[in-house]
């Protein structure tokens, strides 16, 4: 594989992870009063796409399937179309904290950069120490957006 196509990869990621920031600074004007976890989530997708940065220049020495890798830039098109969508609907105030959380739990759930760091088999030791610290971050994020998921479930329910 080319280092175009690595670039063309790494690129679809990270704006992946830009987006993915961009939607939880809109959730945090949407629900001032959660605005703080909603800056942290999108602190952590920064520094992620900054991670990305460093995962680009060593992948220069990596070996890609050139039909995985059109595989997974396809997949990236296709979640970015989806955060897209959900950056519209928030602009648009047409959704609610608990809905919020689902849609960000939904993209963070799909291990959309797992599956892609998971599919290829890299052998320099500094990618697969990116690779390791982003499946790590991805789950660490998934766990507090489903502890927070139960505990504005567990108040609704009080209310109820």
């Amino acid at each position: 594989m080319n280092n175009t196509c690595h670039d063309s990869l790494i690129d679809a990621l990270t704006q992946f992870e830009q987006s993915m920031a961009q939607l939880y600074v809109i959730f945090g004007r949407l629900f001032p009063s959660e605005s703080c976890r909603w800056a942290d989530l999108a602190a952590e997708e920064c520094r992620q796409a900054q991670w990305l940065a460093n995962f680009k220049i060593y992948l220069r020495n990596e070996i890609i399937c050139q039909s995985e890798t059109d595989i997974v830039i396809r997949r990236v098109n296709l979640t970015l179309e989806f955060i897209e969508n959900q950056i519209r609907r928030a602009a648009s105030n047409n959704i609610d904290l608990r809905e919020a959380i689902l849609v960000a739990l939904v993209i963070e759930d799909s291990a959309f950069e797992s599956s892609f760091l998971l599919t290829f088999n890299f052998k320099t030791p500094k990618v697969r120490k990116i690779r390791r610290k982003l499946i790590e971050a991805t789950g660490i994020q998934k766990d507090k957006l489903v502890m927070w998921l139960d505990h504005i479930e567990g108040r609704m329910k009080m209310v109820a």
